[in-house]
């Protein structure tokens, strides 16, 4: 969409701009976004484990990226979050389960008012 504005100077002189803008529904927004968590990571109890998932954001829309763990069974004595363009490293460490099993984290992505969870699964290793 474009916009054409016209403003009138101190010294009488105007000047005219156009803009042009995107505008997007929060649908849209959502379908532009591209999530791939890869590989199921192996968590070793006690062992911090690096790992990649890809989010791409081609409107570059997002505001904040974080880790939910409300819902996992485990709790993490470490996790981080670094994001490097399309790739985000995820850090993850724990040290208190005492049974293998299959556990997930959050993606929060937040944009304006809006908020996308994207679940990554966890194979917990002894």
């Amino acid at each position: 969409m474009a916009i054409i504005y016209r403003a009138t100077l101190t010294d009488d002189s105007e000047i005219m701009k156009i803009t042009n803008i995107t505008v997007l529904s929060e649908s849209m927004a959502r379908g532009s976004f591209t999530f791939d968590s890869g590989e199921i990571p192996i968590i070793y109890n006690n062992i911090a484990k690096s790992f990649t998932v890809t989010f791409v954001d081609p409107h570059r829309l997002v505001d904040t990226l974080s880790i939910d763990q409300s819902l996992s069974v485990n709790e993490f004595d470490k996790a981080e979050i670094t994001c490097d363009e399309d790739v985000i490293n995820l850090i993850l460490k724990t040290s208190d389960f005492t049974f293998e099993h299959t556990d997930f984290i959050h993606l929060n992505v937040k944009y304006g008012d809006h908020r996308i969870q994207y679940p990554i699964q966890l194979n917990m290793k002894l």
